[in-house]
């Protein structure tokens, strides 16, 4: 069934948006959009997304969030999304996925709750503005380019549950003064500190 976005609609179900623009429903989530707040509900995963539903107005989201129950942030869940300042992540996520909050410049501070234990290929690529990252200790991998261009990023602190730190995942981070990196990582990836 073909959908239109309308962002003034309070409640949407979320589905996988396909290449054609058609919505299939997957999952008991649902999505408010409220001067400004995208504010996501239910339960389980997140689907996955080339364009997610509220997209047609994603200029307009300063803050995200996620309630509790959500188990994952989907891919491109939140990509583009320049002026989102301020993202709330409950401790029900444990993953969050490719791209999900790529070229989101307009962020300050990255606090990744306890329960996320992956943070996949470019989760913040490119967010230029947070000058601090807290990473938590159940994170056991930090995928390929997922703080790639994070560059104004002053200090890192990388946790002892961290076993793998992706190709390029830190790359052209040029602020990077101090990271601490544990003993328990047992793989680097190709260029993650390059132009640091």
């Amino acid at each position: 069934m073909k959908t239109k976005t309308v962002l003034l609609l309070t409640t949407l179900l979320l589905g996988v948006v396909t290449g054609f623009g058609q919505c299939e429903q997957t999952r008991p989530l649902t999505w408010t959009f409220d001067n400004g707040t995208l504010t996501i509900s239910g339960t389980g995963a997140m689907p996955d997304y080339l364009s997610a539903p509220w997209y047609s107005g994603h200029s307009s989201i300063t803050s995200v969030i996620i309630e509790d129950g959500i188990t994952s942030i989907g891919d491109k869940a939140f990509s583009y999304c320049s002026r989102l300042t301020s993202v709330t992540i409950p401790n029900s996520v444990t993953s969050i996925g490719d791209y999900a909050f790529s070229y989101c410049h307009s962020l300050t501070s990255i606090v990744i709750p306890e329960g996320v234990t992956s943070i996949e290929s470019c989760a913040f690529l490119d967010c230029s503005g947070p000058t601090s990252i807290t990473i938590p200790n159940s994170v056991t991998s930090i995928e390929s380019c997922a703080f790639f261009n994070c560059n104004i990023l002053a200090s890192i602190t990388i946790p002892n549950s961290v076993e793998s730190i992706g190709d390029y995942a830190f790359a052209y981070c040029s602020g990077l003064t101090s990271v601490i990196i544990p003993e328990g990582v047992t793989s680097i990836g190709y260029r993650a500190f390059y132009n640091c």
